[in-house]
């Protein structure tokens, strides 16, 4: 059984992630980085370190890795990603 409030496996051992969760884990951190010049920075020369240090799932990564190039550029991003997400 999974309860949906906390996206959580309830009976069993071993937590997971659903895509709803690993979802709000991308627009959480397309936000940090469009608004942290210092994160953003961190992100273009290090993007293994920074992927690591969040704590990832694969899919997540993969997802954050395609963004890379878009994060990274050299000024703050000019539009909501709750908006850009839709």
């Amino acid at each position: 059984m999974v309860d949906t409030l906390y996206c959580k496996k309830v009976q069993g051992t071993k937590e997971r992630k659903t895509p709803f969760m690993e979802e709000r884990q991308i627009q959480e951190f397309v936000h940090r980085v469009s608004n942290d010049e210092a994160l953003r920075k961190e992100f273009a020369s290090d993007p293994e370190g920074v992927i690591m240090r969040e704590g990832f799932s694969p899919r997540v990564t993969q997802v954050v890795m395609r963004l890379l190039p878009h994060l990274s550029l050299g000024h703050s991003l000019r539009f909501s990603p709750a908006r850009w997400w839709l």
